[in-house]
């Protein structure tokens, strides 16, 4: 006897499927679109809403910036006499302080250089306090730079 091989699967038919997954499709659309509807329904007073606001904020707007424009305030940009003054005094006084720390930074770097080439040569300023602060630190203390570590050096040690 020849042996045959089983039937092809049958393929659903579009019209005779089951009643319940009919069913199910139908009430899946029909939410879907009630969704739809809601969301639509909820968008549109918001979108009105939105495009009448613009209309009275632009034509607002528009308003207020020809009431300013057209009136003169250009008293209210004018400075005031005592106002000047005090200005003026807080300007030289500023310009003051600046040619003072111009002076002092002078005379710390004029002080500053024979202490660098020869450590606590007497001079009028005296060693900063960087200096007395890494000569009073013994090198054993002092924070090291640390090189990166190489790859090979990290796979050697393993």
């Amino acid at each position: 006897r020849p042996v045959r091989p089983p039937p092809p699967p049958r393929e659903p038919r579009l019209g005779g499927g089951d009643p319940s997954h009919v069913d199910v499709v139908k009430a899946l659309v029909r939410a879907y679109f009630g969704v739809v509807r809601k969301t639509f329904c909820d968008l549109v007073p918001k979108i009105v809403m939105t495009h009448v606001v613009a209309r009275v904020e632009a034509a607002l707007q528009a308003t207020l910036v020809g009431t300013v424009a057209g009136a003169s305030h250009v008293h209210l940009l004018e400075e005031d006499a005592g106002t000047a003054a005090e200005r003026a005094d807080a300007e030289a006084a500023r310009d003051a302080l600046r040619g003072a720390l111009r002076l002092l930074d002078d005379v710390e770097h004029a002080a500053a250089a024979p202490a660098r080439r020869d450590r606590f040569v007497s001079s009028a300023v005296g060693p900063t306090g960087r200096e007395m602060l890494a000569a009073a630190t013994p090198a054993a203390t002092r924070p090291r730079r640390r090189l990166p570590r190489r790859h090979d050096d990290a796979c050697r040690d393993a």
